[in-house]
Order: C-alpha cells, then sequence, then structure tokens
C-alpha cells in the first residue's frame, strides 16, 4: 500500500464513520496533517472524488458528500480502525544501514527512493536530510 492508498482509506473511514476529519479538507492543510507532499493528497482526493465521497464545487472547493456520512458517529470495530502511519525516518533510515551492513550499493537518490517506498520525493528528502 502506498502512501496515497493510506490517505485515501483513512479519509474514506473517517467520512463512513462520521467522525471528524484529521483536518480540513484542502490539500496544503491535508498534506501538512499527514506530512507530505500535495501530490499522494491530491491523488487520494481524486479517487475520493470519483467514489463520490468528496464533492468538488464549480470554484474548486471540495466538501465531504453528505449521502456518504454517516449520521451518527460509530464506534469503530477493532477491523475497521484507521491503519497507522508509517514511521518513514525509521523505515528508510532501517533500509539505508541495512544496505550499508550488507555490503550493498546504497541508493540514495530521491526519485528512485521514492518509487521504491511508495511515497512522495518531498517525504524521502526530509528524511534523507535528517538523516545526514
Amino acid at each position: 500500500m502506498n502512501i496515497s492508498e493510506y490517505i485515501e482509506n483513512d479519509l474514506r473511514e473517517k467520512i463512513r464513520s462520521g467522525g471528524p476529519l484529521p483536518a480540513r479538507l484542502t490539500l496544503d492543510s491535508l498534506a501538512k496533517e499527514y506530512e507530505v507532499s500535495l501530490t499522494p493528497v491530491r491523488v487520494a482526493l481524486e479517487h475520493l472524488i470519483d467514489l463520490n465521497y468528496v464533492l468538488k464545487s464549480e470554484n474548486g472547493r471540495l466538501s465531504l458528500n453528505p449521502r456518504r456520512r454517516a449520521r451518527k458517529q460509530i464506534r469503530k470495530r477493532k477491523t475497521n480502525q484507521s491503519l497507522p502511519m508509517r514511521n518513514w525516518d525509521e523505515i528508510i533510515t532501517e533500509d539505508v544501514i541495512h544496505q550499508s551492513i550488507q555490503g550493498e550499493p546504497a541508493d540514495l537518490r530521491e526519485e528512485s527512493a521514492a518509487q521504491r517506498y511508495g511515497v512522495g520525493r518531498t517525504v524521502v528528502q526530509q528524511v534523507f536530510n535528517r538523516l545526514a
């Protein structure tokens, strides 16, 4: 599962349950909340618009489809809980260290690492900066 799928699933479950969204329904707010670039948020929202969970008005503003939102907040069952956010710092750092110990050349290019982990280049760039 890549980050845009995670965001899409998380938002869809929050919409279905009637619970509060993690942030305002804007690209910028959601990108900050999920600590990703705009691209995975944009992809997730496009899918939610296609599935009719989110409505896009003529002026481009997004709103929740009231027909998809539960009337009352439903207690989540353990099987329907949101997926945990992944700690990309830990995952990428461990992978780079593991490759180094194995004697494998570590590919530290943002674009190829972003594709390998299924995240945006911004996430990889931030992790690499902290790792350095």
